[in-house]
């Protein structure tokens, strides 16, 4: 669980707000960023949500989560 109100970058999809903690102040490389973020994606699976506006995963099913 995250709470929205202020856990989330709204400007930001969902892959850019998982990744953006390992792009800040940590020097971890762009190919790397992106495997963690696919692999931690598929651990809660919402791997195929990546490209969506973080601010729309609320909700439950009726936004069409798995």
């Amino acid at each position: 669980m995250v709470f929205q109100s202020y856990a989330i970058w709204p400007h930001m999809n969902v892959f850019d707000n998982v990744a953006f903690p390992l792009k800040v102040g940590k020097n971890v490389r762009k190919k790397e960023v992106a495997a963690r973020v696919e692999k931690s994606l598929a651990l809660v699976h919402l791997e195929e949500l990546k490209d969506r506006p973080a601010t729309n995963l609320s909700g439950g099913n009726s936004k069409g989560l798995p």
